[in-house]
């Protein structure tokens, strides 16, 4: 598990580690993601998963559903995944 929060925009401790693994560890994104854009983008560098808990705290657990939709929006092609279904990894 790794930070996901840039600094004066220098790559996050969660990028920095899954360049210098050459992708050989699956990373996890720890904050800085609460909207479908920012998932998005942190998926496509190529982390394996999100921790999401400031947008729940501050949602609820609807907080799930609405990034996931706004997710699909992006990555629709990945709609599977993004389900319990799918590869038993939820969004």
């Amino acid at each position: 598990m790794c930070h996901n929060a840039s600094v004066n925009g220098e790559p996050t401790q969660a990028e920095t580690i899954l360049h210098a693994t050459q992708g050989q560890v699956d990373v996890i994104a720890v904050g800085g993601v609460s909207h479908g854009s920012e998932a998005a983008r942190v998926l496509q560098s190529g982390i394996k998963a999100i921790q999401v808990a400031s947008a729940v705290v501050k949602e609820g657990v609807q907080a799930f559903a609405r990034m996931r939709r706004e997710l699909l929006t992006y990555m629709p092609s990945q709609e599977e995944s993004f389900t319990a279904q799918g590869k038993n990894r939820a969004v």
